[in-house]
């Protein structure tokens, strides 16, 4: 059985929302962290808080420092991948902690595919939700994490420029583009709190 780890991506500092901290928000009846855990916890036997620096209460998951500040998720993707790599994990899936509507059957596929991947010698899957590419969807083999530590000294710090660099698939996922909400603004939010209460009806 392959040892799959998860990182809930975490660092960001909410500026388009006032400054607040995302991963407290609640959207529902939960914080978008206990959303993103539950999108992983099926397939993950251990999911941490990367770039969790801004995470008061992580509910016992580990928080694992940026090893770069100030760089983004690339940063927190580079924590993960080492705390994975340390544990001699096979994959490591990442989920935004701003996307309250993700689920488990995203993270099925990846490993899915994954398996199949690592076969051809792809290094990470991706998710590709109706042509869009969602950068922070993804599985990882952890042997990117110095790679993805000196990415973050780098000029163009996004994930999307990291993956570019490396062996990597993309998985075509197609009629789930509500999953891949993500809030970033205050009518993200308030779409969120919508599509929240269309669940419970």
């Amino acid at each position: 059985m392959a040892k799959i780890y998860g990182a809930i991506l975490a660092g960001g500092q909410g500026s388009r929302l006032g400054g607040r901290n995302k991963a407290h928000l609640v959207v529902g009846d939960a914080a978008l962290l206990e959303r993103a855990r539950s999108a992983l916890a099926e397939a993950a036997e251990a999911v941490a808080v990367a770039g969790g620096d801004r995470v008061t209460e992580a509910g016992g998951m580990p928080c694992l420092a940026d090893p770069v500040p100030g760089v983004g998720p690339l940063a927190g993707l580079a924590a993960g991948l080492a705390w994975a790599e340390a544990a001699g994990a096979d994959w490591l899936l990442t989920a935004p902690v701003d996307a309250p509507f993700l689920r488990p059957t995203v993270y099925r596929q990846l490993l899915e595919a994954a398996d199949s991947a690592s076969i051809e010698g792809s290094d990470a899957v991706i998710a590709d939700v109706d042509g869009r590419v969602q950068w922070l969807a993804a599985a990882w083999r952890p042997r990117l994490a110095p790679a993805a530590r000196a990415a973050c000294a780098g000029d163009d710090r996004s994930i999307a420029r990291f993956a570019s660099g490396i062996r990597h698939s993309l998985l075509a996922l197609e009629g789930v583009s509500a999953m891949f909400l993500n809030v970033n603004t205050p009518a993200d939010l308030a779409a969120a709190h919508a599509q929240a209460a269309l669940e419970k009806d």
